[in-house]
């Protein structure tokens, strides 16, 4: 890219050997990392770029050398290697360059939104390599959803006689994204678009990426929303007020029914008093006014009651970063990738339990921070993650404790010790 020093040796107009290129790729590598008998190791296997993303030394080095303080310049060699191996073209190689966007964008994005306007010319040509890319692919075209036009007869109708307008069909569409402008530097009204993108084409990929690339998604996502906001202590507590309140449960003696769960004693009215409004119409502070006063009774109560769900935090060991007070501007365009990933990582049945609640976590921060921000789409759609949490632990747990009751009923009685069988 222009100005930040990068020489691209091979276009992605060059017809790479697949040989050729693995042994390129893992050399430049490995010169990047010092891996070298590592890379020569790899040189031997039937899917060295699928060894890119899941080996555990390659994988810790990458992600050393993304979270380096001195990383993102302009002549950082590993954000060259990553743009000149997404230049290729090859889409295995792509890959590998997606499965550690996560780690990219979250060191990118807590860099530039700090005070110090600190060059990252580095990651911002691997921004824009994926960026024009994708913009080459669409064509200046914007993406469209095409909605029914119900003034159409359907096939199962009997076809309208033709008239003057039989000739008129209107077409009726939703724009998800405008067309991509051409962007030769990322301004500062750009970044959240030229970012969102890059997540974007990582969301799109997601199905093949690793687990731990998923968990650095979601572990980024609940920083990002977290950073800065002086209630990040109290936000799985906050979270709650997006269950909705259960119809179908008889709650116990002395008890008012919350969500998917029950309080009782004395912090019973302040519970009830939570729900009467909807969460999206209630300020943070509110919330945490509310909530802060039965933090200490009411956990033993969620936990323990039969059909409670406990939000006690899936928090990760880069919840609170050194980025101190700052926070982290979250527009649109940024958070819809991150509710697409973050819904595949809850609903997929191929994810492993420990990404399932690490997109929990982080569906929760995003809806108390969308909260705050008033940002409608995003309330909407965090507010259903948390929602599909909550619901699927609850049939969880129901499934566990109707299993346990059943094989306890079938088990057989054991023999009474007094009586013996003595023969006639």
């Amino acid at each position: 890219m222009p100005g930040v020093g990068f020489r691209l040796d091979h276009g992605s107009e060059v017809n790479w050997d697949p040989m050729e290129l693995a042994r390129t790729r893992l050399e430049a590598l490995g010169h990047v990392l010092g891996l070298y008998d590592l890379m020569e190791q790899l040189k031997e296997s039937e899917s060295p770029a699928k060894e890119l993303m899941e080996n555990e030394a390659v994988v810790d080095a990458m992600n050393s050398r993304l979270m380096d303080p001195s990383s993102g310049k302009a002549g950082d060699e590993l954000c060259q290697w990553l743009y000149e191996t997404y230049q290729t073209g090859d889409p295995q190689y792509q890959n590998v360059v997606l499965r550690y966007m996560p780690a990219l964008c979250g060191v990118y994005i807590s860099r530039s939104s700090g005070d110090n306007d600190e060059p990252l010319a580095g990651f911002e040509a691997v921004l824009l390599a994926l960026y024009m890319e994708e913009s080459k692919v669409r064509g200046g075209r914007p993406l469209l959803i095409h909605l029914p036009n119900l003034a159409q007869p359907s096939l199962y109708h009997t076809p309208k006689p033709a008239g003057r307008n039989s000739g008129q069909v209107h077409h009726y569409a939703e724009q998800l994204s405008a067309p991509l402008e051409p962007q030769t530097a990322v301004k500062s009204t750009k970044r959240p678009g030229i970012v969102g993108l890059a997540l974007e084409l990582f969301y799109k990929k997601i199905s093949c990426m690793p687990s731990k690339a998923k968990l650095e998604i979601c572990h980024h996502a609940r920083r990002w929303a977290l950073m800065g906001c002086p209630w990040a202590s109290h936000v799985d507590e906050i979270a709650k007020l997006a269950l909705p309140p259960a119809e179908s449960t008889i709650p116990p003696a002395g008890g008012v029914e919350v969500g998917y769960s029950y309080a009782s004693g004395e912090s019973t009215a302040v519970t009830h008093a939570v729900f009467e409004q909807p969460p999206h119409h209630r300020t943070v502070g509110e919330g945490i006014a509310l909530l802060t006063d039965r933090a200490a009774q009411d956990d033993a109560a969620f936990s323990s009651a039969p059909g409670s769900v406990s939000f006690n935090s899936a928090t990760s060991s880069i919840e609170r970063g050194e980025e101190g007070d700052v926070k982290l501007a979250l527009p649109v365009d940024l958070l819809r990738p991150i509710l697409k990933a973050l819904g595949h990582c809850l609903m997929s049945s191929l994810t492993t339990p420990e990404v399932q609640e690490a997109a929990a976590a982080a569906a929760r921060a995003v809806y108390v921070r969308a909260s705050e921000d008033l940002v409608p789409e995003a309330i909407m759609a965090a507010r259903s993650l948390v929602r599909l949490d909550a619901h699927a632990t609850a049939e969880a747990r129901s499934t566990v404790r109707s299993s346990s009751l059943s094989s306890v009923s079938s088990t057989p009685k054991p023999r009474n010790s007094d009586m013996f069988l003595v023969p006639s």
